[in-house]
């Protein structure tokens, strides 16, 4: 599935190969059957009030509402990866592990006036963590807002870990916008200028940073407080035209598509 965004001028692909790693075929199905719930993620989550997401980077920390009770499977996925509750495959050995997933990982695309991208354990954007969650609905949020934070997919019910921050209003990225295909939104970060900044370290082609730039660790807690803050929607600032097709990159034995 290729994501179209005219709106940005730039064709941009937000999605997963197809094909999975031959250490992930020889390995055992998912331990819990694709089975995770919010409750059991969240069991255990210091503080009251809203469920949130503090993702500490090298470039400064966002701080994350989660939308638990919107997008319940997701959240659930998240937070259970960021907590290492929620078992993983490893990309090397093909075992089932937990840890916190999310702790020491990068972004590895980074598309000013578009998104950041993180969550893959191979850096490249061409790991995947051994199962995939089922979409949901994204009403009532939408991507009329910056900081929304969403799945990477290769189609659909096919997200897993790796995750996007928008930077501004992406409304082609809607359901029945002009990229086509499901984005699934789980979250909103209050922190735009962040967002920018990381989005607009040095890049190669293949929009990878040159400049690493590190998720420290990602702390799950409940705050009592405003959520995450709507920004006032229009038109994202345009990227370079005349920009290549834009993929995740490849996994062992397939091509992104």
């Amino acid at each position: 599935m290729t994501l179209r965004t005219s709106a940005l001028g730039v064709v941009t692909a937000l999605t997963l190969a197809s094909a999975l790693p031959a250490a992930f075929a020889q390995g055992g199905a998912d331990p819990l059957g694709g089975k995770f719930p919010i409750d059991e993620a969240t069991r255990g989550v210091p503080g009251q009030g809203t469920l949130t997401a503090v993702i500490e980077t090298s470039m400064g920390s966002f701080t994350c509402e989660l939308f638990e009770k919107d997008a319940p499977n997701t959240v659930a996925n998240f937070v259970g990866l960021a907590r290492g509750l929620r078992p993983f495959r490893d990309p090397t050995s093909g075992e089932w592990k937990k840890k916190p997933f999310y702790d020491g990982l990068i972004f590895h695309r980074v598309i000013p006036g578009f998104m950041i991208q993180g969550g893959d354990v191979t850096g490249r954007g061409s790991g995947n963590v051994g199962y995939s969650i089922l979409d949901e609905k994204n009403a009532p949020h939408s991507f009329a807002a910056g900081g929304m934070m969403a799945m990477a997919n290769r189609g659909p019910n096919t997200g897993d870990s790796q995750f996007f921050i928008t930077e501004g209003p992406t409304t082609a990225l809607d359901d029945g916008g002009r990229a086509g295909g499901h984005y699934q939104i789980f979250g909103q970060c209050k922190e735009i200028p962040l967002v920018k900044s990381i989005a607009r370290v040095p890049r190669d082609s293949m929009d990878r940073p040159m400049q690493e730039v590190r998720i420290k660790r990602v702390v799950i807690e409940r705050r009592r407080g405003e959520p995450a803050p709507a920004v006032t929607p229009g038109t994202p600032p345009a990227a370079p035209k005349g920009r290549p097709l834009i993929k995740m990159g490849k996994r062992d034995g397939g091509k992104a598509s």
